[in-house]
């Protein structure tokens, strides 16, 4: 039988960005999950432009700021749910 490491608890990030340009070119993401992003604050501008993102994101925490004109593809929003 091979060992296991113990597997740890999801945290929630204590990240408070996302920069600019970060996931902008050739990325194949189509949902960011923010279910554990209590922290974030802001998202930069083209960080998921380039990505497959087509509904509506959701998050349990307040909105982060962001740019609705460049920071997703056209139509993309989040919203607190």
């Amino acid at each position: 039988m091979r060992w296991k490491p113990a597997r740890r608890p999801r945290r929630r990030s204590k990240r408070r960005s996302i920069g600019n340009y970060a996931f902008y070119v050739n990325t194949k993401l189509t949902s960011p999950d923010l279910s554990q992003a209590a922290s974030l604050e802001s998202i930069g501008i083209y960080t998921f432009l380039g990505a497959d993102i087509t509904a509506t994101i959701v998050t349990p925490f307040n909105v982060p700021t962001y740019n609705a004109a460049n920071s997703f593809p056209s139509g993309v929003t989040i919203v607190k749910g």
